[in-house]
């Protein structure tokens, strides 16, 4: 959690304290949305994906797809990779213009809304419950354009500290444990989040570049 949190955070302890019960959520109650998705921008090498993401998603090993990278597969007429999964994270998304209409009002759609329309190639579309949560993660300076208005996002730039320090990481590695992610899992599960309000989303000043 210190990685999450002088690193994911760049000691941010307003986004740290969201993100945690961000995710406690969705562990917590199954069919949870949160109607918010999570923005990581930062360089390569600062342990975004394998010491985040992963983690998260290996939490939710069956229910989470840790390296979608086609905006087609999520907003594109057969759009089925998104069914039953709670957690969907967008690496270095190819077209992810959301200066186009579609674009955005698709990812508008499937971030907030709680029942979709999925089809798969050759098969009828069919109406279903939307349980995905987004985390999108970048390096690249300004990812996607946003609506000043809008928000349905939480931005946030990853600290350059450890960049590409191999014993930092190395020792990271080795807490990857069973034990690990059990003690991890039961930490979530058990984090109080009465009081957690997806939709007051901490403000940042990554996000007024975006």
């Amino acid at each position: 959690l210190d990685h999450v949190k002088e690193i994911i955070c760049n000691g941010n302890e307003k986004v740290y304290e969201y993100i945690l019960c961000w995710f406690a959520n969705i562990l917590q109650h199954p069919s949870a949305k949160n109607e918010t998705a999570l923005i990581i921008i930062g360089k390569q090498g600062t342990g975004k994906n394998t010491f985040f993401t992963d983690i998260l998603c290996k939490l939710l090993e069956g229910y989470s797809n840790p390296n979608m990278t086609n905006l087609e597969n999520i907003c594109g007429k057969f759009n089925s990779s998104i069914e039953n999964m709670k957690l969907i994270v967008c690496n270095e998304l190819q077209s992810i213009d959301t200066t186009k209409v579609l674009n955005s009002d698709a990812l508008k759609s499937l971030i907030t809304d709680k029942v979709g329309v999925v089809e798969r190639k050759y098969k009828d579309q069919r109406v279903c419950e939307n349980v995905a949560n987004f985390i999108m993660v970048s390096n690249n300076a300004v990812p996607m354009k946003l609506e000043s208005s809008d928000r349905r996002y939480v931005v946030v730039r990853t600290s350059e500290a450890h960049i590409q320090d191999t014993e930092y990481f190395d020792a990271l590695s080795e807490c990857l444990t069973s034990d690990f992610y059990n003690h991890l899992f039961s930490y979530f599960m058990t984090l109080d989040i009465s009081k957690f309000n997806p939709r007051q989303i901490p403000h940042t000043e990554e996000r007024q570049t975006l």
